[in-house]
């Protein structure tokens, strides 16, 4: 059921602003009992190549033969930046002199001759790696549910719970979820009803390891350091590069099989909610009739990461790139390295001589909510109809947040951390924190109530009003309590005897709506339907107007009429 009137925001306050979804739960049939399984298996493909616009080996071969025959593949560029594909690293085995330690005798890892560099290319030129073959998988993700419902004249209840195990589209990833709802309705007697509801879920994942995107406001571009997303990797990696080698990536060592066994992240989410409603009808007569019903529910939600980056990661190994292996040009080029400014021609140097990283991310909400409402339904002789409802509603939402970044843990010693000083030195010049915490408490109390008087089914007048307060405006006194309230009438003149004999009109309807934060309006309209044609005349007065905390009134007039003729299909 979805709420979008006027009435909703003020019987559910500002946060209705948009509209209310009303959600009713399943419930177990009286005299019936049932066990329901569901089973759900998917099987997804491992993308293709063929389905995207993307170069194959020999296509990119030939781009970077045209761009080393004009120069732009130099030795002096490659053999010590940032990044290597196929060039760079046929610079760095020219480069590498090989030492054999039995016989002492040596040879360069790649001979610096025509026939050998052609060979070496000509071999990646071939290689056309199928990077969506390596890095995903074709397996089956199920889904399991059961079902069981019942109940009798006293009672009925219904529970269900379910399994998902998803082991994982790409390489480092898998999910399970575990879900668990249950309810029961008691009825106590013929005027009193009790219901209980909880719906639990846990949900246990694995994610390649990554870091949060960097966006350059001036260029408009976004990147994201150490990205190793297995279809980002697939889509932006050259097929010449033979997976087995480990390329340039971030100054140092780099293959993302190795990297995807290095660096991950655990992400453990766990949800759990109780609710128990009472229902009282202590008047149940013909013409008049209470119900009281009270609602509450406690809710808990809880979400932890932990990124792991072992010492043997990319990532790791980014900040002692230079320094381990020792290396003047990419030590000076390094931005991962930290300079102390203090120190006049100093060197560049590493925050994490040893060990890996580890950032924990922890956030928790505890959620308390009590709703109460008396409605009275009146009927007086059948001319006249009275509903009202009164009511209240106090929350309280406790929120919690945690933030680690463990620097220097060595994780193939038992986790030990190896501190550096220069670490604590660098976040103090650059304003950061290696942790973080954070708490908020919200606390909010509403009265709300809602009247709606109708005089022969003609003349409806409704009234609405919400007196909101919360501990979100600080001290203030002035915002600390909101009040929403609005007014509306309504003549149904097709109920009138004028109407219902005109031979040109079959219903009509003249409605005024006030409210205290949204429009004033006043409309009619009619129609008349038939199997040939169907009229529709509208005439609509608007009159808009306020009252805010800064006492400013706005008024408006908008008058149109409209007229449409349509032919039936």
């Amino acid at each position: 059921e979805i709420l979008k009137d006027g009435s909703a925001t003020s019987v559910y306050g500002a946060r209705a602003m948009a509209g209310v979804i009303v959600v009713t739960t399943k419930t177990g049939r009286s005299g019936h009992t049932s066990i329901n399984y569901t089973g759900e298996f998917t099987y997804r493909l491992k993308p293709s190549y063929r389905d995207y616009n993307i170069c194959n080996s020999q296509e990119q071969m030939g781009i970077y033969k045209e761009m080393e025959q004009k120069g732009w593949l130099e030795f002096a560029s490659l053999a010590s930046g940032s990044r290597t594909g196929v060039y760079g690293r046929m610079y760095n085995m020219l480069d590498n002199y090989i030492v054999d330690p039995i016989t002492g005798e040596g040879h360069f890892e790649l001979a610096n001759t025509t026939e050998a560099k052609n060979a070496y290319l000509r071999e990646a030129e071939f290689r056309n790696t199928d990077w969506f073959d390596l890095l995903f998988n074709s397996n089956v993700m199920q889904n399991h549910a059961v079902s069981i419902s019942g109940g009798t004249d006293k009672g009925s209840f219904y529970t269900s719970a379910s399994v998902m195990t998803d082991p994982g589209w790409y390489k480092s990833s898998s999910v399970e979820r575990y879900t668990f709802n249950a309810n029961a309705l008691y009825n106590l007697s013929s005027r009193v009803r009790v219901k209980l509801l909880t719906s639990d879920s846990f949900r246990k994942q694995k994610a390649p390891g990554t870091i949060s995107q960097q966006t350059d406001v001036v260029n408009g571009s976004v990147s994201r350091s150490f990205d190793i997303n297995p279809f980002s990797y697939a889509m932006n990696t050259s097929r010449t590069l033979d997976p087995n080698v480990y390329y340039r990536r971030n100054y140092t060592d780099f293959n993302i099989f190795h990297e995807l066994e290095n660096n991950w992240i655990d992400l453990n989410v766990t949800d759990l909610k109780f609710q128990g409603e009472l229902n009282i009808k202590p008047i149940m007569s013909k013409d008049h009739t209470v119900e009281v019903n009270m609602i509450g529910y406690y809710r808990y939600s809880n979400s932890e990461q932990n990124h792991f980056v072992t010492e043997n990661s990319n990532q790791a190994m980014a900040y002692r790139a230079g320094i381990d292996p020792e290396d003047a040009i990419i030590r000076a080029s390094n931005t991962y390295l930290y300079t102390d400014p203090d120190v006049e021609n100093a060197l560049p140097e590493t925050v994490l001589p040893k060990g890996g990283m580890l950032f924990h991310n922890k956030y928790d909400v505890s959620q308390y909510v009590f709703r109460g409402t008396v409605n009275w339904n009146g009927n007086f002789n059948r001319d006249h109809i009275i509903n009202a409802m009164a009511g209240m509603e106090a929350s309280r939402v406790d929120r919690h947040s945690q933030a680690f970044d463990g620097w220097g843990i060595v994780y193939a010693n038992g986790n030990l951390p190896f501190i550096d000083h220069n670490l604590f030195k660098q976040m103090v010049e650059e304003n950061s924190a290696y942790y973080s915490e954070s708490r908020s408490y919200r606390r909010n109390l509403a009265y709300f109530g809602t009247a709606n008087y109708s005089y022969k089914m003609k003349y409806v007048l409704t009234g609405t009003l919400r007196y909101e307060g919360s501990n979100q405006m600080g001290k203030t006194k002035q915002s600390r309590w909101l009040p929403t309230w609005n007014v509306s009438a309504a003549w149904n003149a097709h109920q009138e005897e004028f109407f219902m004999n005109a031979p040109f009109f079959k219903s009509g309807a003249f409605t005024y709506y006030i409210s205290a934060q949204d429009t004033s309006m006043l409309y009619f309209g009619d129609t008349k339907n038939d199997t040939a044609f169907v009229y529709q005349d509208s005439f609509t007065y608007v009159h808009e107007f306020g009252h805010f905390y800064n006492n400013v009134y706005n008024g408006g007039l908008d008058i149109s009429l409209d007229h449409c003729e349509t032919q039936s299909q």
